[in-house]
């Protein structure tokens, strides 16, 4: 899925999509580390934080890999026809955009915290979409390769 959704990123970045962006952040597996080293650490399992943590390195640069081949392979062809780099790569990269991103991700953690700290689930997927790493870390890599 980490490839998959990359590819969906890079399409929708370079053709300026924010459908194909938001549809690959419903496919996104990069929360699922960092749920586990919060869990590791609020539970003081030390290893499954550290675990956590290391897929979720791991992840960040499989993800920015596929973003600088995507960008290797688009850049080419889209660059041209959509004037890069296009609104939706561009926007990921303000100042503006950068501090209203920790309000939102500082609201998504606290949601998340109350909901899995609940018998309700129904929260986990908008709090997944809101707080998705793949569109930036795709968005790096194919600036990278551009």
């Amino acid at each position: 899925n980490l490839y998959a959704g990359g590819v969906i990123a890079a399409v929708g970045l370079a053709t300026n999509s924010a459908v194909m962006v938001v549809a690959s952040m419903l496919i996104s597996p990069l929360m699922g580390p960092i749920l586990g080293a919060i869990f590791g650490y609020t539970v003081a399992k030390y290893d499954l934080m550290f675990r956590g943590f290391w897929n979720e390195v791991k992840a960040v640069f499989h993800t920015m890999f596929a973003g600088f081949i995507m960008g290797l392979i688009l850049s080419p062809i889209s660059a041209s026809y959509n004037n890069w780099p296009t609104a939706e790569q561009s926007g990921r990269g303000s100042f503006v955009n950068f501090v209203a991103g920790i309000f939102f991700a500082l609201a998504s953690g606290v949601i998340l915290g109350i909901d899995v700290s609940s018998a309700n689930g129904n929260a986990l997927v908008g709090v997944a979409i809101s707080a998705s790493l793949l569109p930036p870390l795709v968005n790096v890599g194919m600036m990278l390769a551009f």
